[in-house]
């Protein structure tokens, strides 16, 4: 004859057998107010975080009087994070600029400071390209 042993369950397992109970599943509504407070404010700082990362493209304060153009695109690189590539000779002769600028597009700052300047530039993803104007046949 085989003995049937039987293991008693401690007493403290017992207590975790009402913590996965159905009842449980039930959420009460003052958590549920809670959870939508959390996905709200989620919801929230998501935005605003897309919204700050959307303006990295743009400069945000740019005052300038009277500077050489160099100096301008050192600031404007250090705001927008594009890279000059030009030469030295090109822009050696240019004016100074005396320019203010206040949460604009890079192109709408570009068109600015090269708007009297014998100087063209290009925008190729986050590098710009300055040079020379070639002159047109009515300059010839």
């Amino acid at each position: 004859m085989v003995a049937k042993h039987s293991i008693a369950k401690p007493k403290h397992s017992q207590g975790m057998n009402n913590l996965f109970d159905d009842s449980m599943a039930i959420i009460p509504p003052a958590r549920k107010k809670i959870f939508l407070i959390m996905k709200f404010t989620t919801t929230l700082i998501l935005a605003a975080w897309h919204h700050v990362s959307a303006k990295g493209f743009s400069l945000s304060h740019l005052i300038s009087k009277m500077s050489s153009l160099k100096k301008v695109f050192r600031v404007i690189q250090l705001q927008s994070g594009y890279l000059f590539i030009y030469n030295d000779k090109v822009i050696e002769n240019a004016a100074p600029v005396t320019i203010r600028i206040r949460d604009e597009d890079i192109e709408e700052v570009m068109e600015r400071c090269m708007k009297h300047m014998a100087l063209d530039y290009q925008i190729k993803e986050r590098t710009i390209f300055i040079k020379g104007k070639q002159p047109g046949m009515l300059y010839r």
